[in-house]
């Protein structure tokens, strides 16, 4: 279990054609340490560095008693959407990550975090297995993130 976003009601448009993407509902880790993903941050934007971009929504708080949390990015763009934990001695955990523009773009991309723990690697948050999970430095770090590289930029065009 982890965290797992599906996207619903915001148009995207690519350089090629428009793709309807929603809104990102993020799922939270239930099993245990549900507490460490508040709060976070979700960065979109063309920069692999991904504290350097944009905020959707600024610091995020999800009720841990909740599995989920919608969030909606309208006029955002980006190749790279990115989890971060701001603080120090955070640990991030993600199990599954999906951006849908129709179809899960997120799936078989180049994934990243900023450190690992063992068998936590970065695309165990894309491999469509809810207890296969990435995971940062178990001791903790200072603004832990996690990105994909979607290959090509989104534009949020518009919610409905």
């Amino acid at each position: 279990m982890g965290i797992f976003i599906r996207t619903y009601n915001v148009y995207i448009k690519t350089n090629r054609s428009v793709s309807n993407i929603y809104s990102v509902v993020i799922f939270n880790r239930q099993d245990c340490c549900s507490e460490r993903l508040n709060p976070f941050n979700i960065h979109i934007g063309d920069s692999d560095q991904v504290s350097t971009n944009p905020q959707c929504g600024g610091d995020l708080q999800i009720d841990v008693s909740h599995p989920s949390i919608s969030v909606s990015c309208p006029g955002m763009r980006g190749r790279y959407v990115g989890v971060r934990l701001p603080g120090s001695s955070r640990i991030l955990a993600l199990c599954e990550v999906q951006v849908f523009p129709g179809v899960n773009v997120a799936l078989g991309k180049p994934t990243f975090q900023t450190s690992t723990a063992v068998l936590g690697e970065a695309s165990r948050a894309i491999d469509t297995l809810a207890d296969s999970c990435s995971h940062t430095n178990v001791h903790g770090e200072a603004n832990p993130a996690w990105w994909v590289d979607l290959g090509q930029s989104y534009v949020i065009d518009r919610t409905s």
